[in-house]
């Protein structure tokens, strides 16, 4: 959209009638893009990446709908909205982009059925525009994780033997033994309490060995060129 406003910027020519005139109307039209231009020039000193724009954006195409308003318009005034304008195309151009520095696969071109397979097909927590690669796949690293998550299969073999399989044991002989479902009850506190932390560490090492292990893995072997 705001292409197309410069695009019918640079084709408008100021009224010669008007230059030199300073009207209610010129004054405000002044006092607006220096805001504009005041407040781009804070936001660019202060934090591009934190830069929103979507206020000054706004107040932009508000601006330049008085190219359409029939509102003459000096040649200064042409010049300071086409710079305005110019400006917030290129931070807006570096929002989208995000931090895709070393590839074109930034909006729209991201936009593909290719893209889109993909971020399915690959295991890809967050989507990112760029994803890291390398010229050749690191075997070392590719051993060390495969050795780590058989290591850590190994490690949760031996805390469900020594730490839950016990207590399961224990409700099954306390059922068998005739106990009655109040008798059970009282246990369950106890049961609960032997197993909380075992449980607990099943579960990190479950999440370790998937996100840590396994996937380090895939992507190592899938995100490189070859």
């Amino acid at each position: 959209m705001l292409k197309t406003r410069l695009s019918q910027l640079n084709q408008s020519r100021p009224n010669a009638a008007e230059i030199g005139h300073t009207s209610a109307v010129h004054k405000d039209l002044n006092a607006e893009i220096t805001d504009i231009k005041r407040k781009d020039s804070h936001q660019r000193s202060s934090n591009l990446q934190k830069y929103s724009g979507s206020r000054e954006t706004d107040q932009i195409l508000s601006l330049v709908e008085t190219i359409g308003t029939g509102v003459p318009l000096e040649p200064n005034q042409v010049e300071s909205l086409r710079e305005v304008i110019e400006q917030e195309i290129d931070v807006l151009s570096e929002g989208l982009k995000g931090r895709c520095s070393h590839t074109y696969n930034h909006y729209p071109r991201n936009l593909t059925i290719r893209n889109f397979s993909d971020f399915i097909s690959l295991p890809t927590l967050v989507y990112e525009l760029e994803y890291p690669r390398t010229e050749k796949i690191n075997w070392f690293y590719v051993a060390e994780k495969t050795a780590a998550t058989f290591g850590i299969i190994v490690v949760m073999i031996a805390v469900s033997q020594s730490w839950i399989y016990p207590v399961v044991m224990y409700t099954v002989r306390m059922k068998e033994e005739g106990l009655t479902a109040q008798q059970r009850l009282q246990e369950f506190p106890w049961v609960l309490s032997d197993l909380l932390f075992p449980f607990m560490m099943e579960y990190l090492l479950a999440f370790y060995v998937i996100w840590e292990c396994v996937v380090s893995t895939l992507h190592s072997l899938l995100h490189s060129f070859h």
